[in-house]
């Protein structure tokens, strides 16, 4: 249950999980409290670990004076009554060191990014459709696609420069020798000390991707969380690197299809072997718009094209006699019949 609750707090959690994690919430009060207990310090990352771990540790030594008193107290208890009264405790055990656990293991890549930054504001910069240009303390830019949160300190300060991303974001790092530039998305690490790459990293898709458009970029999959185990991937120009989430495993390929990468930066809208179903969900996302679909699409009938800044209007227009369909546009509402 420890890794279901740790993959939900990261938003890594599959429908099969979600079932175990709610039927588990629902057995009883006190593993809701833990699990909302974890949520909270998940939510608030510059919060002492040592204070909870103090605070579970108590717990524990009070749960098994509390057994060992009652147990000692009864008299002609029926037999196996210690030993499911051990299991119990077991159970109870288990329970506080896997909160200890968790707390331990969600300090991890989040808190990095707070612990040279106690005494500076945390900055976060969502944008929910479009593009949306950042400018960051250091003087580097980020670019951030539709869908996606930038949380950065109002000031780096200490050995390196370090921010959080979830979604995409194409960077443009200004270079410091001394401090290098990290981005922790998931549970990929990018390090750089001056370069441009673009980052893909949705919680709701299967892979996250890191191409390189100039310099040298280097990649640290975390193994687990909070650990030294690293797998590490250096990129050059025209490289990227592709971790699939379920295997934990990242590979490099050595070319990939810049304008599928890098288009949107530059106001493209890009489809490659897409089905309409897919055309729909990237439309919805660019021009923040709800698109209600009347009519049954073939999956397997795909389309490869691009669209350069026009508008939402003139795409649709092309994609009706592509794959035969009308449309009606009422404000932010579409409907394609």
């Amino acid at each position: 249950m420890d890794q279901i609750i740790y993959k939900s707090l990261i938003n890594e959690i599959s429908e099969e999980e979600k079932k175990l994690l709610s039927d588990w919430l629902e057995e009883n009060e006190e593993n809701r409290k833990l699990y909302n207990a974890i949520r909270s310090y998940w939510n608030h990352p510059s919060k002492n670990t040592e204070g909870i771990k103090k605070e579970v540790w108590s717990n524990i030594r009070s749960r098994l004076a509390e057994k060992r008193s009652t147990n000692a107290d009864k008299v002609g208890k029926a037999p196996g009554t210690d030993k499911l009264k051990y299991l119990k405790v077991a159970a109870t055990v288990l329970l506080l060191m896997v909160s200890i656990w968790v707390a331990d293991r969600i300090t991890g890549i989040r808190q990095s990014l707070w612990d040279n930054t106690r005494q500076v504001n945390l900055i976060e910069k969502v944008n929910d459709i479009g593009q949306l240009t950042l400018k960051l303390p250091d003087g580097s830019f980020v670019k951030l696609n539709a869908d996606s949160k930038l949380i950065f300190p109002e000031k780096f300060g200490g050995e390196k420069r370090e921010v959080e991303l979830i979604g995409e974001g194409f960077f443009e790092i200004s270079e410091d020798l001394n401090r290098p530039f990290v981005i922790n998305s998931g549970k990929v690490r990018t390090t750089v000390l001056g370069t441009s790459f673009n980052i893909r990293a949705y919680p709701d898709e299967k892979d996250i991707k890191v191409a390189v458009r100039t310099g040298k970029v280097g990649i640290n999959v975390v193994d687990g969380y909070e650990t030294d185990r690293l797998k590490a991937l250096r990129l050059q120009p025209n490289e990227m690197a592709i971790y699939e989430k379920d295997k934990g495993v990242a590979t490099k390929i050595g070319s990939f299809d810049e304008m599928e990468v890098f288009g949107w930066k530059d106001g493209v809208i890009y489809f490659k072997n897409a089905n309409m179903y897919h055309v729909i969900s990237k439309l919805e996302a660019w021009y923040g718009v709800e698109i209600n679909v009347y009519k049954s699409f073939d999956p397997q009938n795909d389309f490869t094209g691009y669209y350069e800044n026009q508008s939402l209007e003139s795409i649709l227009k092309g994609l009706s006699y592509v794959f035969d369909f009308s449309y009606e546009i009422n404000n932010k509402v579409i409907t394609i019949k």
